[in-house]
C-alpha cells in the first residue's frame, strides 16, 4: 500500500516492473504481491476519496503473509496526534482484513532538502504502528538519505536508484 513512490511516479516518467521497490523486495523473498497505490495519499491525506485505509480494500479476500504500508511525504502537513490516530486505525483495519498477515509500516517520504520537517511524521508512524500492534520498519525513514542521486529531477520522487535503496531497506527488514 502506498503513494506515488509505490506507484512509480517520477517527473521523468513512470518506473515500472522490476525497478519498483516492492517488486524487488518480493522477488528477493520469493513472494507474490498485490499492490495498491495512489499518488498524493497517505494515512491522513486524502486524494479522490482514497487514503491508505481505503487502498487496503483492494486486496480484500487475498491470503496475505505481509501487508506493507509505505509513505510519509503526503502526511507532513498534519499534526502528530492526527497522523498517529490514522496510522493506528489503518493498522487495526489491516489486521482485521488480513488476520494472518504481519502488518508493517515504513516512512519512506523524503526530499533532497529540509529533512527536519519529517520528524513529526516519523514519530507518529512509529507510535501509531506500535500502539496498534503492527511493526515499524526500522530505519525506513533513512532509505533515501537525502541523496540527490536517488531522486528524479523534481527532488521529491525516487528514481530507479532510489527505488533500489527503498527496496534494500524494506527488504532487509
Amino acid at each position: 500500500i502506498g503513494d506515488s513512490y509505490t506507484q512509480g511516479y517520477t517527473s521523468e516518467g513512470m518506473i515500472v516492473g522490476y525497478n519498483l521497490w516492492y517488486v524487488q523486495v518480493c522477488r528477493k523473498a520469493h513472494l507474490k504481491y498485490t499492490a495498491a497505490s495512489y499518488g498524493g495519499v497517505g494515512f491522513v491525506k486524502e486524494s479522490d476519496g482514497r487514503t491508505f485505509s481505503t487502498l487496503l480494500d483492494d486486496g480484500k479476500g487475498k491470503d496475505a503473509k505481509y501487508v506493507v504500508i509505505a509513505g510519509g511525504y503526503n502526511d507532513m502537513a498534519y499534526s502528530y496526534d492526527t497522523i498517529k490516530n490514522k496510522v493506528y486505525e489503518t493498522v487495526k483495519k489491516a489486521q482485521r482484513l488480513y488476520p494472518d498477515a504481519k502488518i508493517l509500516v515504513g516512512m519512506t517520504g523524503d526530499a533532497t532538502s529540509d529533512r527536519s520537517r519529517f520528524k513529526n511524521v516519523i514519530q507518529a508512524y512509529k507510535d501509531g504502528t506500535k500502539e496498534a500492534g503492527g511493526f515499524y520498519i526500522t530505519n525506513s525513514e533513512y532509505a533515501l538519505k537525502e541523496n540527490k542521486n536517488y531522486f528524479a529531477s523534481d527532488g521529491y520522487h525516487p528514481n530507479v536508484k532510489g527505488h533500489h535503496a527503498i527496496g534494500e531497506t524494506i527488504g532487509g527488514y
